[in-house]
């Protein structure tokens, strides 16, 4: 053992020899024959005590006081320049999108990682110098590619919303077409059960909303519309002219985004009734912090869960202290980003409930922001209906909340097949519906989660109890969404029965 390397000794024989090898030809070559030469047989004999030796030793010989900054300076020079090169090719030969940043970004930390991986081999190979170190470097570059893959589709798919021209449902038919008009009640034994949700009402008494009016207000806060006159005429179209107003239009890059509708009936034309209903959606992840905020806030206990599947821990593990633990290893910076957007929803909801103390307010959103919906609904006593909205089970510590408000105000619509309710468990009432394409196959995993085919399902097994047209979900492929044999029906095998698809549709 070299002095000086003690640390050493808890390497193996032959991962110390590998560590060593280049230095062991230098010494061999270089060092010792130097030594010799430079000394006498009397020095060599009068250092008698072995600290005398060592003293010696290390003074003619530069590896054993390596300079600890050149392989760090070396290795981010070739980090640096790595990325860059990188950057440089892709600002050239390819165009500015979002795939070409990720590229960019995830070769500039791949090479990165690699780099500082070869300087911590050399600084410290206790640690550093095993086939474990080795696999968690491998698995973080494939994680970072995976999630920026998955960050595209997603991002695609979110670019696939309605924007304001493209509405649900529409008051005014198309003409005489009459296929996108349809109501389940239940009293139908023909027809599939209505799910349970679509039978609650929300709001005042005098101006209640559905569960598909949630829905599509929760949709309408993705639209790219730039002005609040635009978002009302959709509001006009989608409701009645003299029954649907905005009162609240955050503009696209607040964060988070919130738009609000005043819903009301009309008791004769042009009068509307005193009383009405508030509708407060929250936008979900769109940008570049709500991914931050989705990560800051799930990612740890999704990962918590992931292993649950493995090794039991969940079950076995107090709730408390699992919240206590994700409380604690969350970081000051995501949480402070949390703690903005929960304090513009309060601001929100106060100015809406001043401006209008005779309403009654409804919160809603889709996915991060029905999971915001949900939370400032429980905190506030407001009832709140998140579409594909992640839990709070885990969470309740982290977002301050408690079971009684949840389990009283807030409703969660879960699409099968859709991962993301799926996380950090509920507590709140949970209504699972199907998740088929018009072809009567599951949909993957993203598409699921998409509020349009959560809109579209409760549609075609529910129906809309104000006869409103829902076209949309009709369009020719391969945009469809619904297929017309299927409105209202249940989903079989039975080639006789009207929706009928494949077995393996049906049994995948």
């Amino acid at each position: 053992v070299f002095p000086g390397e003690t640390c050493k000794n808890f390497l193996s024989l032959k991962e110390y020899l590998e560590v060593h090898r280049d230095e062991d030809i230098a010494w061999n070559s270089e060092h010792v024959p130097s030594w010799f030469e430079s000394s006498t047989r009397r020095e060599l004999k009068s250092l008698q005590p072995w600290e005398d030796f060592t003293d010696r030793l290390t003074s003619h010989d530069h590896i054993l006081r390596v300079n600890t900054a050149n392989p760090w300076r070396k290795f981010a020079t070739g980090s640096l320049i790595a990325w860059l090169s990188t950057l440089f090719m892709c600002y050239v030969f390819l165009d500015h999108s979002l795939k070409c940043v990720l590229m960019t970004v995830n070769v500039g930390i791949a090479v990165t990682i690699w780099f500082l991986s070869q300087t911590t081999r050399k600084l410290v190979p206790m640690y550093a110098n095993n086939r474990l170190f080795r696999v968690q470097l491998v698995f973080l570059i494939g994680f970072l590619i995976v999630f920026s893959a998955a960050s595209v589709i997603l991002k695609e798919n979110l670019q696939q919303e309605p924007a304001a021209t493209d509405l649900w449902m529409t008051v005014e038919g198309m003409g005489e077409d009459t296929r996108g008009v349809f109501y389940n009640d239940g009293r139908n034994s023909s027809l599939a059960t209505p799910y349970p949700a679509c039978k609650l009402w929300w709001g005042n008494p005098q101006a209640s909303v559905s569960i598909l009016d949630l829905g599509a207000i929760a949709s309408y806060a993705y639209s790219t519309s730039k002005t609040e006159e635009e978002f009302e005429k959709v509001l006009k179209q989608t409701f009645g002219e003299a029954k649907a107003t905005s009162v609240h239009y955050d503009n696209v890059t607040e964060m988070p985004r919130v738009v609000a509708a005043r819903i009301c009936e009309s008791v004769m034309p042009g009068i509307q009734t005193e009383q009405c209903t508030i509708v407060m959606a929250v936008r979900g992840t769109y940008g570049q912090m709500e991914v931050l905020t989705d990560l800051g806030l799930f990612s740890a206990v999704a990962v918590m869960q992931f292993f649950d599947k493995l090794s039991p821990l969940c079950g076995t593990i107090p709730a408390q202290v699992i919240g206590t633990i994700l409380q604690h290893f969350r970081s000051h910076f995501l949480k402070h980003i949390q703690q903005k957007m929960v304090e513009k929803l309060d601001a929100t909801v106060e100015h809406l409930q001043h401006s209008y103390p005779e309403d009654t307010l409804v919160l809603t959103g889709h996915s991060l922001g029905g999971s915001f919906a949900e939370t400032i609904g429980a905190k506030m006593q407001i009832p709140s209906v998140g579409f594909s909205a992640p839990g709070q089970f885990f969470l309740m510590e982290t977002l301050e909340l408690h079971q009684e408000p949840i389990t009283q105000n807030v409703l969660t619509i879960m699409p099968d097949q859709d991962i993301v309710p799926h996380v950090a468990g509920h507590f709140d009432t949970v209504q699972r519906i199907e998740c088929r394409g018009a072809d009567g196959r599951h949909r993957n995993l993203l598409a699921c989660h998409m509020i349009h085919s959560t809109i579209c399902e409760l549609w075609r097994v529910c129906g809309d109890a104000r006869m409103r047209h829902f076209s949309y979900c009709l369009r020719k492929e391969p945009y469809k969404l619904v297929n017309e044999d299927c409105i209202g029906q249940r989903f079989s095998t039975n080639p006789n029965d009207r929706c009928h698809i494949t077995e393996d549709a049906m049994f995948p």
